[in-house]
């Protein structure tokens, strides 16, 4: 069961990286509680987390008690692949999600920060980390998609991404996604 789960993930992230290159990958924007879904990835995050010896923090900020136009699928996929990796390469250390509004007077913007205190990555490494099929340690599980899927995700929603890490001590990764905030009751919102 698991083999095949893993296969399956496996085959549609081959498939998602088909429909990026081939610019068939769409956004589906819908009114969204940010603080809801944010907080269900956390609980998620947590599930897998319980699986390994690493600690899980997560910090939602109260202002994202707001509904956003946004794809909460192609959301939801950025931060677990990233929490995937941070997992997969925190070692016994502390991975933690953290989630706000970027404090700027134009457009309001998601801000989103991964965190571990792992093996970290060398300038190198980081330089990698998007190409598909590249895993950036030799040791890695996986197919060496899940960063590069990421990047084309948070292209997409005109967003960036940001990677600083330290060869022992850690990666740190922050996207930012531009919002559409909307008026909005929140039991119609799409979580």
């Amino acid at each position: 069961l698991s083999s095949g789960r893993h296969l399956l993930s496996l085959i549609n992230r081959v498939l998602d990286l088909s429909k990026i290159e081939a610019g068939r990958l769409e956004l589906d924007p819908r009114p969204t509680h940010l603080k809801t879904v944010l907080e269900e990835v956390a609980r998620l995050l947590k599930v897998e987390n319980d699986k390994r010896s690493t600690s899980f923090s997560s910090q939602i900020s109260e202002r994202l008690d707001q509904v956003a136009l946004i794809d909460s699928d192609k959301l939801k996929q950025i931060l677990n692949n990233i929490a995937v990796n941070a997992f997969k390469y925190g070692g016994t250390g502390e991975v933690s999600l953290s989630a706000d509004l970027a404090d700027t007077s134009e457009k309001p913007r998601l801000q989103l920060c991964i965190e571990d205190h792992g093996i970290g990555m060398t300038e190198e490494q980081i330089a990698r980390v998007f190409e598909p099929f590249d895993q950036v340690n030799a040791k890695a599980e996986g197919a060496g998609l899940g960063m590069s899927i990421v990047n084309a995700l948070v292209q997409l929603m005109r967003g960036s991404i940001e990677i600083t890490s330290t060869p022992g001590l850690g990666t740190r990764i922050e996207v930012e996604l531009p919002l559409d905030l909307v008026e909005a009751k929140i039991g119609r919102a799409h979580v």
